[in-house]
């Protein structure tokens, strides 16, 4: 899986830019519609939001064992 998505990045970088140095382009939605057109960037566009959600959940479930297991920790208070 790794290495598949580490050959999956290596060709995002190279036709990045292939294509941002032809249309000489500053941007990566720019070099996106030059590469494509503008279904193209809608398509990316669209995978950096279910990336992001992706991130972002697997963020929420680190936060939530992390705080599951201070609550555990929590030391107990004895009263004389």
């Amino acid at each position: 899986m790794i290495m598949l998505v580490a050959m999956l990045m290596k060709s995002s970088i190279d036709l990045l830019l292939k294509f941002s140095r032809a249309s000489k382009s500053t941007t990566y939605p720019s070099a996106t519609v030059d590469a494509s057109d503008k279904a193209g960037c809608t398509i990316l566009q669209f995978c950096i939001i279910i990336n992001n959600s992706g991130m972002l959940v697997v963020y929420m479930i680190i936060n939530e064992g992390y705080i599951y297991n201070q609550q555990l920790r929590k030391p107990e208070f004895i009263l004389m």
